[in-house]
């Protein structure tokens, strides 16, 4: 049977997916639809048309399911900034299971059953992220403020977030009105012209401190200096007013120039017993309270290996060892931002942590001189979405160390990962999925 885009189908939804989509079958071809949930029957329109697969949205329910609530937000749907808002929270957690599941029966000749532990579920479902970046527009000779429409770079304007803390929504529209009233210049991208591009909040959630951050075209924004002094008085927690400069085209978020207006550039965090410097620009894990916790397993592990020394690959501000320093002799940081080692060196004085010690480079260019250590005994890989490179995997498989712990937010770049690892003779001894990114599909 022939399908066509735009035609309109029946569809009963009978699981969900990684990337957050609904699945259903029709003539036994698999039809990924968005925001559907199992137990829908629905009529879909084809979006698009792939080989194997289509792509579609829902245009009018037969029957909902059961398993479907009414979000929190109003936007949801149109905002692309959660997926699984209309589920709830444990309903969420069932799938998620289920995907890092399938995931791991994907891996290629194993011959034994992989422990996968419980997932560990979020105390705070909502208003997590201690980072928000929010791109500014104009519509109408309106400022709008938000999130992106999924798939597209229509921004939805945003007037209370649920992922977001609310002081940071407050804040928000405190510089949406105060830019439509002093007519601030906005940035256009499709005729690159224009001034404000982006707003950010870097946020120390336990520690109570907020770095606020404006992307701009020039390296003047004018009438904005009286903003600044309204927000300080306002909101006593922000630490630090940064102006970052980029002059580039394009998606680029953060140029490589900036300017501090107010304060500081980098917030507190406090994670168990360490404190860490962070640095608007340097990575952090989104979601501080599950970051305990992954950072608690890991620590256990470490324990019950008896490991001693310890390469934290991808280390960013090298916050992982750190939090482990007290159980191992020694851990080498691999990292390629400089940013995020000069905010690491920071934190190991801070912590009168001495066991620690980073090297600045990519992985791949740098794996062989801290691997020519015949007593290295344990590797903590913690890459970006992407995964790992496939010349370093390749090189540590060869070199057969005895443990790998492997944080991954990709779970598919991760498994090609594993697939090298078991080739060259691994075991997967235990899985423990992490929700770090509750109302999204993202673990």
């Amino acid at each position: 049977m022939v399908f066509f885009e735009k035609e309109i189908i029946k569809l009963q939804i009978k699981t969900l997916v990684y990337r957050g989509y609904g699945l259903g079958f029709k003539q036994g071809l698999a039809i990924f639809v968005e925001y559907s949930v199992p137990g829908d029957i629905v009529d879909v329109e084809i979006i698009t048309k792939k080989k194997g697969y289509l792509r579609a949205r829902i245009k009018r329910f037969h029957k909902r399911s059961s398993q479907r609530i009414k979000p929190k937000c109003k936007l949801f749907g149109r905002c692309g900034g959660c997926d699984w808002q209309f589920m709830p929270y444990e309903t969420q957690l069932l799938y998620k299971q289920e995907i890092i599941t399938d995931f791991m029966n994907k891996l290629k000749g194993f011959q034994y059953n992989i422990n996968i532990n419980k997932i560990v579920k979020a105390d705070n479902t909502f208003f997590y992220r201690n980072k928000v970046i929010l791109p500014v527009g104009k519509d109408d000779n309106e400022i709008s403020i938000g999130f992106y429409k999924k798939g597209t770079h229509k921004i939805i304007p945003q007037v209370k977030c649920y992922l977001q803390p609310d002081i940071v929504n407050s804040i928000i529209q405190d510089i949406r009105i105060y830019c439509q009233i002093a007519n601030i210049s906005i940035y256009n991208e499709n005729n690159r012209k224009g001034n404000l591009r982006y707003i950010g909040f870097r946020l120390g959630m336990k520690l109570n401190e907020i770095v606020l951050f404006l992307v701009t075209t020039l390296k003047k924004l004018p009438q904005i200096t009286h903003l600044y002094e309204l927000l300080i008085q306002k909101y006593p927690s922000i630490v630090g007013i940064v102006q970052n400069i980029n002059t580039q085209e394009g998606n680029y978020v953060l140029g490589k120039s900036e300017k501090i207006h107010f304060g500081r550039s980098y917030i507190y965090e406090q994670i168990g017993n360490k404190k860490f410097k962070i640095d608007y620009k340097s990575f952090f894990q989104i979601n501080i309270e599950q970051t305990e916790k992954l950072y608690n397993i890991v620590a256990n592990i470490l324990h019950k290996e008896h490991s001693k020394l310890v390469i934290d690959a991808y280390c960013g501000t090298g916050s992982i060892g750190m939090y482990c320093a007290d159980i191992v002799d020694q851990i080498i940081g691999i990292e390629n931002n400089p940013q995020s080692i000069i905010d690491g060196n920071e934190n190991l004085y801070l912590n009168n942590v001495h066991n620690y010690r980073f090297i600045l480079g990519k992985i791949k260019d740098q794996i062989g001189t801290v691997l020519s250590d015949k007593s290295v005994d344990t590797i903590i890989f913690d890459p970006p979405r992407i995964g790992i490179d496939k010349e370093v995997i390749h090189y540590v498989a060869q070199r057969k160390i005895k443990n790998i712990i492997y944080i991954s937010c990709d779970p598919a770049t991760q498994i090609r990962d594993l697939n090298i690892l078991l080739k060259f003779g691994y075991k997967i001894e235990n899985v423990y999925p992490i929700d770090m990114f509750p109302q999204t599909y993202h673990i």
